[in-house]
């Protein structure tokens, strides 16, 4: 694939908001008053050690845990409330860390299964999903069941399904884990292109360091349930207490 140049985010169109969100369990304080913007056309990173608090805040955004405190904004409309399936609907979709494709289905089935989700006919989703995994060079593997493909191909299909939802915000939870380099540059213009045609914002939540800070226009980190840090990439590469507490001296 050819190298597609990031999107610059639209500060005008839709936004996904979380305002002062704190989450318990049993005593525990899994995000503590953590807030986030993320813009139209923006690629916003999310990234911190395991255990700060990154996969729950997915989960709060999509619905499926409550906020002991705070809340989370489409488009400045609260959704508390909103089951998820109707944040998927209104354009709020996930990729999960494990890939979870219907193993038995063939790649088109998989990716049709997005647009019948949000409501189209099964004419329809049936030729957007033969136009998605054309465009994800996957035309040639669109009959094959999902579970034959190789790992790679098979985590492009989960992306496919997810754009074949037609995402406003599409929330990554480390999309590049297993990944080689050449499916990680695969990958990266998967994402560019998806900021460009859909005018999606994406939160990106992903361990590879390299990827991050090629792909993102800002970079928030999480350190123990709260923000340690947002910026720019360059800002979030020379920030000392990232470095000190994630980051390390590989970066520099």
């Amino acid at each position: 694939m050819s190298v597609v140049p990031p999107a610059s985010p639209d500060r005008a169109g839709p936004t996904l908001e979380v305002r002062n969100v704190t989450v318990d369990f049993q005593g525990l304080r899994a995000i503590d008053d953590v807030s986030l913007v993320l813009r139209s056309g923006e690629i916003l990173g999310l990234i911190g050690p395991n255990g700060a608090g990154k996969t729950t805040l997915i989960n709060v955004l999509t619905g499926f845990q409550e906020p002991t405190q705070g809340s989370v904004h489409l488009n400045g409309e609260d959704m508390k409330g909103w089951k998820p399936h109707i944040r998927s609907r209104r354009g709020l979709v996930r990729t999960f860390q494990s890939v979870l494709p219907f193993a038995g289905l063939s790649a088109l089935e998989n990716v049709e299964a997005g647009g019948v989700a949000i409501g189209l006919t099964r004419a329809e989703a049936r030729s957007e999903a033969e136009r998605i995994l054309g465009d994800m060079a996957l035309t040639a593997k669109m009959y094959r069941q999902v579970g034959t493909l190789p790992f790679g191909e098979e985590r492009r299909v989960g992306i496919a399904r997810a754009i074949a939802m037609r995402p406003r915000f599409l929330l990554m939870d480390e999309p590049a884990a297993g990944l080689n380099d050449a499916e990680c540059r695969d990958l990266r213009d998967i994402i560019n292109g998806i900021t460009q045609k859909l005018a999606c914002g994406v939160l990106f939540i992903e361990h590879r360091m390299s990827l991050v800070f090629e792909l993102c226009h800002r970079i928030q980190v999480l350190r123990l349930g709260s923000t340690l840090a947002i910026g720019s990439p360059a800002e979030i590469r020379s920030d000392p207490k990232v470095r000190t507490a994630y980051l390390g001296e590989e970066v520099a």
